[in-house]
């Protein structure tokens, strides 16, 4: 009905006016609008989007021949102007919503939107396993058969995911062949996921005429916060299962002393280094009253194959082989670059605390070396802190005594990390210079439910102050933490509630200000 002709009917303004539609019944266009829905006159108006036809907005008469009057015709312009343009509104959120939170190949949410939806499970009360897979040598399906066909490939497995997961589950493409699955961990959940497996498998075979394969890594989820670390986790349990030939492994039976998981971190550890592999990410600490950024704390990630590794994948290897030593001092060395540049260009930098090896204690030129570090940028020793695991200063009170006091005397800040995991370091901290206690995450866990953990913390505070020790608890993750360790005049405060790890150049911008 509305074709070419129709529309020339329509004014400069999209506009078109009918007092009648009985005037002209040989009018092909009027006719039905008459005999079939019983308009006697009206106005319509043409919707544009960016030029292109969307519909019509029409006002209109039953009841008779009707002559409209300008003023009509103004208010009834303006009208369908604003509706017009209110759903041209609507499109376009719904196409921004489609890109933010959809994935433009398989239709399904994207990698985004899983990561947010996945936040609000609580999962130290619903038990989940993450499952990451990928197509062995999905490259070639993009390269010999197309990207077309690969992008079917890609939705086919979107939709036999979308079929199986349940109600309470989580699936996404990550990137590229790899998916994502977050499943309810029960006694089902590897029959399950063998099942897709197998489903997928065949349905892609018959697609493109060829075996496929698929290789998972998975590991169990026990906290909330920091889904990447179990992505992390999953993608090196996958790693590890292509490397053996093996469908499918669970992060949580990996070991260090894997054989095979070791020689792939060691061959690649030198080079890795060379190549500035391992990025530094700083994390804020707080004043916990007023909530004002004191100080940060370094932490080194190994960006391995595109991927991200967390340091417990890799230091307790590098603690062993010794390989540790340079990798701390490549994280000095980059903290340092950045509290001169930032120095130099007049901001008021904070101080910094970075991990100190258990491998450094048998280094006899351990504290030389970080002073010609410091001297190097010109940096005063105030702005570096230096940690160390409470379990050190257990397993080698004589040598840590004699180590702290140097560094001490050097003029370094000098934290106790993991407070409270030995209970039996009490009595050297009235015979060390400590300058900071770091409470272990252990102790906030359960947001201070437990009366009895309260008064352990309270004392623990209130006898590092007598001391002349200061206290920042790790970990804190809810308002409710936040909000106990202030009754308790704790000092300092870190975790996801207040910031989470950053890189070190996005720190620094979001953070520092310039000196008044």
């Amino acid at each position: 009905l509305y074709n070419e002709e129709y529309f020339k009917r329509f004014k400069s303004d999209n506009m078109m006016v009918c007092n009648s539609t009985l005037n002209d019944m040989k009018d092909i266009y009027l006719v039905p609008l008459n005999a079939e829905y019983g308009i006697r006159a009206f106005l319509q108006f043409i919707v544009y989007q960016n030029n292109i036809f969307l519909g019509f907005i029409s006002f209109e008469d039953l009841g008779g021949k009707r002559i409209w009057q300008h003023d009509e015709m103004v208010y009834c312009n303006i009208i369908s102007k604003t509706i017009g343009a209110f759903y041209n509104k609507l499109l376009l959120e719904q196409k921004l919503n489609k890109t933010l939170y959809f994935d433009t190949i398989t239709g399904y949410y994207n990698a985004a939107s899983f990561k947010e939806r996945a936040l609000k499970i609580d999962f130290t009360t619903k038990k989940m396993a993450l499952i990451v897979f990928d197509l062995v040598k999905f490259t070639f399906i993009n390269e010999k058969l197309g990207f077309d066909i690969g992008d079917k490939v890609l939705k086919l497995i979107a939709d036999k995911l979308d079929e199986f997961v349940q109600s309470d589950e989580l699936f996404s493409r990550l990137s590229e062949d790899k998916f994502a699955l977050l499943l309810n961990d029960n006694e089902e959940m590897l029959n399950r996921y063998n099942n897709i497996n197998k489903i997928i498998e065949e349905e892609t075979s018959k697609l493109i005429n060829k075996s496929v394969t698929i290789i998972a890594g998975y590991c169990k989820i026990t906290s909330n916060g920091d889904l990447e670390h179990y992505i992390d986790k999953a993608n090196q349990a996958r790693k590890k299962a292509k490397s053996s030939n093996t469908k499918i492994v669970s992060y949580d039976s990996m070991s260090i002393n894997d054989d095979a998981f070791k020689k792939i971190l060691e061959d690649n550890m030198h080079k890795a280094l060379e190549n500035k592999e391992f990025k530094v990410y700083l994390q804020p600490c707080f004043y916990i009253k007023t909530k004002k950024m004191c100080s940060m704390e370094a932490l080194v990630r190994w960006e391995f194959n595109g991927e991200l590794l967390s340091p417990g994948v890799f230091i307790p290897l590098f603690e062993k082989n010794g390989f540790v030593k340079e990798v701390d001092f490549y994280v000095y060395e980059t903290v340092c670059w950045y509290l001169k540049h930032y120095m130099d260009l007049g901001y008021e930098v904070p101080p910094i605390s970075v991990n100190v090896s258990r491998r450094h204690l048998e280094d006899h030129n351990f504290i030389e070396r970080l002073n010609k570090l410091l001297s190097k940028y010109t940096l005063p020793r105030k702005l570096i802190g230096l940690e160390l695991t409470e379990s050190l200063f257990v397993e080698n009170e004589k040598i840590m005594i004699s180590f702290i006091n140097k560094l001490s005397n050097e003029g370094y800040r000098i934290y106790m990390d993991d407070f409270g995991v030995a209970y039996s370091t009490l009595n050297l901290l009235s015979r060390l210079h400590i300058d900071v206690i770091k409470l272990d995450k252990a102790f906030i866990d359960n947001n201070m439910f437990n009366e009895k953990e309260r008064i352990i913390i309270a004392n623990i505070i209130r006898m590092a102050k007598e001391l002349g020790i200061r206290v920042l608890s790790e970990g804190i993750e809810t308002q409710l933490q936040v909000k106990e360790l202030t009754k308790l005049k704790c000092d300092y405060a870190q975790g996801y509630w207040f910031a989470k790890p950053l890189p070190i150049e996005k720190v620094f911008d979001k953070y520092i200000e310039e000196k008044e």
